[in-house]
């Protein structure tokens, strides 16, 4: 299995140990089956997830969402994720 990371806060240390490589955001979005976003609501990540990146995933790709706050933009056209077919590829 690849593991892939993305974040500002990275721990070479870990990541090796872990066999996790950290790459970029659109990257880690289109090589990825399964993406968990784990970070904090700050201006910066303020709608990280949002209609454009989510196009950028795979059509059979899993989001999974364990954070609070809008990280993750809820008025973008999730609704595709769970409807046959999958994500829509651009």
């Amino acid at each position: 299995m690849n593991m892939l990371a993305y974040g500002t806060y990275k721990d070479y240390k870990a990541a090796k140990r872990l066999n996790v490589r950290f790459s970029k955001l659109d990257d880690v979005l289109a090589k990825s089956d399964f993406v968990c976003i784990s970070t904090s609501l700050r201006p910066d990540t303020y709608h990280l997830i949002n209609e454009e990146r989510i196009a950028k995933m795979k059509k059979t790709a899993f989001l999974i969402n364990i954070v609070r706050g809008e990280v993750v933009d809820e008025n973008a056209p999730l609704a595709f994720c769970v409807a046959p077919g999958g994500i829509p590829t651009s």
